[in-house]
């Protein structure tokens, strides 16, 4: 399996923030009401699954901020070794 260089690895955490940020945005959205009654109820599913989700897990619902920042402190080898127990 080849490295992941120093470029590939910022595209990746950039992806992933854009991700979070997209779909924090979208639930939002959803919420406020610029979406069919059925994708309201969906998204406010979503939603309520992702507190449960946060809570049960670390005990609090963390901002986006904190996720970004702890995509951020991602390293090469924290990645790598990540993947390398998921997948094995």
């Amino acid at each position: 399996m080849g490295g992941v260089n120093d470029e590939q690895l910022r595209r990746a955490k950039n992806m992933l923030k854009s991700m979070m940020v997209m779909q924090t945005e979208s639930r939002v959205v959803a919420v406020e009401g610029e979406c069919s009654l059925g994708q309201q109820i969906g998204a406010e599913w979503l939603t309520l699954l992702d507190l449960g989700r946060q809570y049960m897990s670390q005990g609090y619902k963390e901002s986006v901020q904190e996720m970004c920042t702890k995509i951020d402190a991602v390293t090469r080898e924290v990645g790598l070794s990540s993947l390398r127990r998921q997948f094995s």
